[in-house]
């Protein structure tokens, strides 16, 4: 959609969906021109384990993204569906172990 001159758009995609596995590191994404990120967690049970946000600040493009640059950002322990305005560079999921399928969905946002 067109605001005066500047494009507005959103991506969305699913970080991981599948089966309970002890746990569980999602795809990264670069995500440092969204101005939003909505994020919703569903699992095949009613009960959810933990569901954390990570964020990198590390460029990423030239060079590998070191494992101890990833910084907990958010944690939910419920699910439902959230949003974030604090946005990082790059981005991943992380959740601890659970009996139950898992799925992500995610909506980056761009524009003004």
């Amino acid at each position: 959609m067109l605001i005066g001159r500047i494009a507005q758009y959103s991506r969305s995609t699913t970080p991981y969906s599948g089966l309970a596995e002890s746990a569980v590191t999602s795809n990264v994404f670069l995500t440092v021109d969204a101005v939003m990120v909505n994020y919703s967690w569903i699992t095949s049970s009613a009960t959810a384990s933990r569901l954390t946000v990570q964020g990198n600040e590390a460029d990423g493009l030239n060079s590998a993204l070191n494992e101890s640059e990833w910084l907990d950002m958010k944690g939910v322990t419920a699910l439902g569906y959230y949003s974030m305005t604090t946005i990082p560079r790059w981005m991943r999921f992380q959740r601890t172990p659970s009996n139950s399928s898992n799925t992500i969905f995610l909506s980056l946002h761009f524009g003004p």
